[in-house]
Parts: C-alpha cells; sequence; structure tokens
C-alpha cells in the first residue's frame, strides 16, 4: 500500500501524480489514519508521526519500508 498523507486537499494539477496512492486528508480521515500508523508504525511514537504530517506530504508507507 502507498499512501499519501496531506493535511490539505490534492489540487487537481498534483492528482495524477498520486493515482496509485491512497490519499489521506488530515482533517477528514484521522481515525482512518491512528489505525495505519498503529498498524505500520508500531515502534515510532504517534505523535511525532502526526507532527511529520501536518503541513506537508509523508508517506507513511516508506516509512515503514525503511524502519
Amino acid at each position: 500500500m502507498r499512501l499519501a498523507v496531506t493535511s490539505r486537499p490534492l489540487a487537481p494539477s498534483d492528482q495524477y501524480k498520486f493515482e496509485r496512492f491512497h490519499d489521506l486528508v488530515l482533517s477528514d480521515c484521522i481515525d482512518e489514519l491512528d489505525r495505519f500508523i498503529e498498524v505500520r508504525l508500531p515502534q515510532c511514537l504517534h505523535c511525532e508521526v502526526l507532527d511529520a504530517c501536518d503541513s506537508s506530504w509523508f508517506f507513511v508507507d516508506q516509512l515503514a519500508r525503511a524502519i
């Protein structure tokens, strides 16, 4: 699973770049993101992952693979 996490909706000009990604808008589905972080990144502090997502792009799947 590839995941693009953003605190804002994708711009129409960027949507094609992430067609194969699951896009989470933090303000819309925080519960889903919480569950994903707990499952994929149990070794990371939940609050640090959320802070890294705030106001920027953050690929949780890539972090999970790197760790």
